[in-house]
């Protein structure tokens, strides 16, 4: 479809928040279950000696980041294999991923099944994994649970103390004041990677049933809500690393998508909406307790051509689903 104004090229390229350095989510292809359905059990899944798992990327940052193909070597009895949630820990080129949802999958005998697993990368300064490209191990992953209250960063989990990091530990509503490298040491982040992302989805479904997110993606909700989710998840993960994702990271990320596009960026005037989308990047983070409170943002009064129907116009968004960086 031809675009007829530069608001309307840069709309479509708003679906670059769904996967910056990806493929595009795909609501077909599954996604998050709402928090209150997210449940980590106390007892670690073990895998039976008749099954096998070979874990590959799908290219996403968001959504089903990974297939599992799962097979049954036995040839008389069902086998299941339970996927909740964990931390994957990342490699030097890869990021980390958390899996965010839980299912129990049956793989009758004989067979081999594909299976989807739903989840969100966790490192904005590096790839997900690959289409195809095989990933950490299952029998590696990192079975989480929420924080408990008492809970703070300690020396032997690998966090070092940095009075720069001021995000929030969600329970304690304190600075964590350290940094971690859960490459080096993944299984020192995974609960408070969980509880974050609990906590801010749980902040993003607030913002939406009271009608307080209003951003270039509110005409497609589930777009939005992964796109201020993974974002927000960005920004809070990267201090942990001693890495940042600062707004000018964010547009520039834009500038080199309309690049790709064969637009002229500096032909597109988008301070106002990386503004908005920032802004509600961060009141999720405060409403979520993983940021500090601050001075009120211009958010709730968006610029007036965020109100433009053939600017949200979802149809666009849906178009350009198929950009890859």
């Amino acid at each position: 479809m031809k675009k007829t104004t530069t608001t309307l090229a840069l709309a479509g390229v708003w679906l670059f928040l769904l996967s910056t350095m990806a493929v595009f989510a795909n609501n077909e292809t599954g996604g998050f279950l709402k928090a209150e359905e997210i449940k980590a059990t106390a007892t670690d899944p073990v895998l039976s000696d008749n099954l096998t798992v070979s874990v590959r990327g799908t290219g996403q940052t968001i959504g089903d980041i990974l297939m599992l193909e799962v097979r049954n070597y036995s040839d008389r009895r069902t086998e299941y294999l339970t996927i909740q949630p964990a931390l994957i820990p990342g490699y030097s080129r890869f990021q980390a991923y958390m899996v965010t949802e839980t299912k129990e999958v049956a793989v009758s005998p004989g067979t081999t099944i594909t299976v989807p697993v739903a989840g969100i990368c966790l490192d904005p300064n590096k790839p997900p994994l690959s289409s195809g490209r095989r990933g950490t191990p299952y029998e590696h992953w990192i079975w989480v649970d929420t924080l408990d209250e008492n809970w703070r960063p300690t020396q032997n989990e690998g966090w070092v103390s940095d009075p720069a990091v001021e995000v929030l530990n969600p329970i304690r509503e304190e600075p964590l004041a350290h940094r971690i490298d859960f490459y080096r040491d993944p299984e020192g982040l995974a609960d408070f990677a969980y509880t974050a992302i609990i906590t801010i989805e749980e902040a993003i479904d607030r913002l939406h049933a009271e009608d307080e997110l209003v951003t270039p993606l509110s005409q497609n909700r589930e777009h939005e809500r992964r796109a201020i989710l993974q974002h927000t998840v960005w920004m809070t993960m990267a201090p942990l690393l001693g890495e940042t994702y600062s707004k000018d990271d964010f547009k520039q990320r834009l500038v080199d998508m309309l690049g790709e596009k064969e637009e002229k960026p500096e032909d597109t005037n988008m301070d106002d909406e990386v503004s908005n989308l920032w802004d509600a990047f961060e009141l999720v983070g405060r409403e979520a307790k993983v940021m500090k409170k601050g001075e009120s943002s211009s958010f709730l009064n968006p610029p007036q051509m965020l109100q433009s129907e053939t600017y949200l116009k979802s149809e666009s968004l849906i178009e350009t689903a198929g950009l890859q960086r």
